[in-house]
């Protein structure tokens, strides 16, 4: 008997597409803190880009604050510049043009 020349072999490892670092930034991106927390241990790829992720998020997160605190800085100058009983006046003075437009 011969045998078949056409024998397809069986495949037992496949290829996965989720080791793919392009991939698994975009899957990172939409994630919690504490989901980001649970990826760094499905294996290295995964730990790598997720480090990468807070990174990036932290130094966003620093961007905004230094804003934030030089506005701060900008209201209390502004504020130093009137003392309280004249600032509260010009407060209400704000107000009722604001009202009246």
């Amino acid at each position: 008997m011969q045998e078949s020349k056409n024998i397809i072999p069986f495949q037992f490892h496949t290829y996965n597409p989720l080791v793919q670092p392009v991939l698994i930034a975009c899957i990172i991106k939409n994630l919690s803190p504490n989901d980001l927390a649970k990826c760094l241990y499905i294996n290295q790829i995964w730990n790598k880009e997720v480090k990468r992720e807070f990174f990036i998020r932290k130094e966003k997160l620093q961007d905004i604050y230094w804003e934030l605190d030089s506005e701060l800085e900008e209201a209390v100058e502004e504020y130093a510049e009137y003392s309280w009983w004249s600032y509260s006046r010009y407060l209400r003075t704000l107000c009722k043009n604001k009202f009246f437009e």
